[in-house]
């Protein structure tokens, strides 16, 4: 081969790969010399030809997949790889779904995968040593796969064909041999009406209306088309039969009459025997006689809202009568021996009884006596108010509602049972006690919790599922009115004085503000017996003194108030202040007037005495020492003057 030409192997084997070199001749006797071999991925290659085609058509006879066959190449053919295709339509070539890559060796392939009842086209395309592939086979005929259809038993019965009322029956069918297995489909059906699901098993219990009815399952397959029923008659005898020799007949000697068993006339059933009937003998009439009790009312005791019913056993001949008595007076229930009502909390220790009468004579029972118990109401709690401290704190006081007729216990921190007394938030204020025991009605001011301005403290009470109930206190709670401390007057003490103090509380209750940082003076005295629990009342109070030895100022600081005393300060032997109330007026027909004096005081804070008198005629005073006395008027209405001393 000269230079600067090329060259065309013709019989390179196809599918292999070559690489080439070229040795040069000089011509001149010197040594021939061999070219660089081209690169290790420089090969040449010779492409495989037209594919070699199918050696047979695809199956459409088999359930198990669609068996497809095809030649092979010369067997020097440099083949690595089969690659199979599949389609549903014969123009589509090597360009739809690959359903596998196969070694030269393989040359058929079962298509397993292959839906039911649908025609497939199969292509293939060969690989070579290089990875190329060849040109794609043309479309052999389409390939299908059938399904297979199963074989149906007959329907099994358990325990039997003909059975008693209320026997289980399960019937069953085996469906056997169909490809696919998991699609074949079974309904149910008794007498035509559908009753079971796609089941191969339906279960019922018999009823004795039951009859005898047909039950039928039709079983199908829809990749065979095949379908096909099975049926078997059931028969359920009635509740009054039995089963003997697989039939419904009747137990005994009983005979079917009219759709049941039955004895025939004169004979009368006696369990399940048809026997003659005994002569009835001729009954002798009783004399007649005085009524007996011979079960007295038995006294009771029960919860208002219950039902309760006395009852009395008696004989007498003629039948007696009944006539039942309340507290031996009143007629009450109807001609019965027992009498029954709902029991009301007016009706806890009425006594009854019952007269028993006939036209022979009558007899009292014994007196009997009803006890009703009250039922359960409502345990309430009251927030009453929020009083704020100097020491940045707030103090609720808690009171409660008891609407029952007596006292209930509930232990502090119960929660159970439809019972609660519980207190969250906050601590007890000293002095007081979260209450266990509560008084009938309305109690207030019962306790009171100390909590953070920034927090709250709630107070849960319930009795005996009457229902549960939170009331919560807070910064914003309704604020308690206040309890203002006061100096009455200070006398000298050697180089000091003593002081006289009060205080008006004028909330609706008792408040406890112990020592210390909410009730204290300043500077402390040498002496001091100030309260803590603060009366319920309006203007002034009992009083305690404080000595100052040195004259020094001494101020009470109680809650966000304060009264300062000092040498200066009112002195004491100040006269009481009298208010007599009034004026008052008197309406046509009346004869009494309440006098009030309650605005009367002593600045010290002293008890005081009252006296009352009149310039009326002919009038007279009741409770003439107390703040609170009654005129008591007679003749013509005139002005007259009331005293007040």
């Amino acid at each position: 081969m000269l230079p600067n030409q090329s060259f065309v192997w013709t019989g390179a084997t196809p599918g292999v790969r070559y690489r080439f070199a070229i040795l040069a001749d000089a011509g001149n006797f010197l040594p021939d010399q061999c070219s660089t071999r081209w690169g290790s991925t420089d090969f040449g290659s010779r492409g495989l030809p037209g594919s070699p085609g199918f050696s047979g058509v695809p199956t459409r006879n088999n359930a198990n997949g669609i068996n497809v066959s095809w030649n092979d190449y010369n067997a020097s053919y440099g083949v690595q790889h089969w690659r199979l295709y599949r389609s549903a339509s014969a123009a589509n070539r090597c360009s739809d779904t690959h359903i596998a890559t196969l070694p030269r060796s393989t040359r058929s392939f079962l298509d397993s995968s292959a839906a039911f009842n649908t025609d497939y086209y199969y292509t293939f395309i060969a690989s070579d040593l290089n990875g190329v592939n060849g040109p794609c086979s043309s479309n052999s005929a389409a390939g299908f796969r059938p399904g297979q259809a199963p074989t149906v038993s007959a329907i099994s019965v358990s325990p039997a064909t003909v059975v008693a009322a209320g026997t289980t029956v399960n019937l069953g069918v085996s469906a056997t041999g169909a490809i696919p297995s998991n699609t074949v489909a079974y309904q149910w059906r008794a007498a035509g009406q559908v009753v079971g699901g796609s089941s191969p098993s339906y279960s019922f219990v018999g009823q004795g209306n039951h009859g005898t009815k047909q039950y039928d399952v039709l079983v199908s397959h829809p990749e065979s088309a095949f379908s096909v029923t099975r049926s078997q008659n059931i028969t359920v005898c009635r509740a009054d039969q039995i089963v003997s020799n697989n039939a419904c007949v009747c137990p005994g000697t009983l005979q079917e009459i009219g759709g049941q068993c039955a004895c025939p006339p004169p004979l009368v059933r006696v369990d399940n025997q048809c026997l003659a009937p005994t002569p009835t003998p001729t009954a002798t009439p009783l004399p007649n006689s005085f009524p007996q009790i011979i079960n007295q009312p038995q006294s009771q005791s029960v919860q208002e809202g219950q039902s309760v019913t006395f009852g009395v056993v008696a004989a007498g001949n003629p039948v007696p009568n009944y006539q039942w008595f309340r507290d031996n007076l009143n007629p009450v229930g109807g001609n019965d021996p027992q009498y029954s009502f709902v029991a009301a909390l007016s009706d806890n220790g009425a006594r009854f009884k019952v007269r028993v009468s006939n036209s022979v004579g009558s007899v009292d029972s014994n007196e009997v006596i009803l006890t009703v118990q009250s039922a359960p109401r409502p345990l309430r709690p009251v927030l009453e108010c929020v009083m704020a401290n100097n020491d940045g704190t707030l103090t609720a006081f808690f009171g409660y509602e008891n609407q029952n007729i007596a006292a209930v216990t509930i232990p502090a921190g119960t929660n159970s049972g439809g019972d609660a007394n519980l207190v969250n938030g906050g601590s007890i204020l000293p002095g007081t006690q979260q209450p266990i025991d509560f008084s009938p009605g309305r109690v207030r001011g019962a306790f009171g919790v100390v909590f953070s301005a920034q927090g709250s403290a709630a107070y849960t009470l319930g009795y005996r599922g009457t229902g549960i109930v939170t009331e919560t206190a807070n910064s914003q709670s309704t604020p308690c009115a206040p309890i203002e401390p006061r100096l009455a007057c200070v006398n000298p003490e050697g180089a000091g004085f003593r002081a006289r103090f009060t205080y008006s509380n004028q909330n609706a209750f008792n408040v406890i503000i112990p020592s210390g940082p909410n009730n204290r003076f300043s500077p402390a005295p040498e002496y001091r017996d100030q309260p803590i629990n603060f009366l319920a009342a309006l203007g002034q109070s009992d009083h305690f003194e404080v000595v100052s030895s040195s004259g020094g100022d001494l101020t009470w600081i109680l809650a966000n108030l304060s009264a300062t005393a000092s040498g200066n300060s009112t002195p004491c032997s100040l006269p009481p202040v009298c208010n007599a109330g009034g004026p008052y007026r008197v309406q046509q027909g009346q004869n009494q007037v309440t006098l009030n004096a309650s605005g009367s005081f002593d600045p010290e804070g002293l008890p005081l005495i009252y006296a009352w008198s009149t310039t009326c005629p002919g009038a007279s005073i009741a409770g003439t020492l107390s703040p609170l006395a009654t005129l008591n008027l007679v003749g013509n209405r005139q002005t007259c003057a009331v005293n007040l001393a």
